[in-house]
């Protein structure tokens, strides 16, 4: 592998809406919130597992073989992004520490899974 990509502000794209099935799940573990299932786009099939909770662990190093590349946005949130054949993986830490674990197997673009990382919903609370 070679060096990473470090870039800046990367403007996400909505690339169109994806069908969940039945056999979704979620669950809360040790404070983080993760849901899993089988995904179809257009006639593509394959599956998305997002993780969301709260770090106060910062971004690690940007490694080649470890990150592809990194991405820091307007707002602060670095995205780390993994990029193979059929799997696209970004790791979302925003400022309020949030951590977003986005994976997609067989289905989704790359660009379809950073949308899926900055989703304004997606984000961890402290519990009351």
């Amino acid at each position: 592998m070679g060096v990473p990509r470090c870039a800046q502000n990367y403007t996400p794209r909505w690339q169109g809406l994806y069908e969940i099935d039945r056999r979704t799940w979620l669950g809360v573990v040790d404070g983080y919130a993760d849901a899993f299932g089988t995904i179809t786009a257009g006639d593509r099939t394959g599956t998305l597992t997002v993780t969301v909770g709260l770090s106060d662990q910062p971004a690690g190093p940007c490694f080649a073989g470890v990150v592809d590349e990194r991405s820091t946005q307007a707002d602060g949130t670095v995205l780390d992004i993994q990029d193979s054949k059929d799997a696209s993986r970004v790791i979302a830490r925003a400022t309020d520490g949030t951590r977003i674990d986005v994976n997609a197997r067989g289905v989704l673009t790359r660009e379809q899974v950073i949308d899926i990382a900055l989703a304004p919903g997606l984000r961890a609370s402290a519990p009351a």
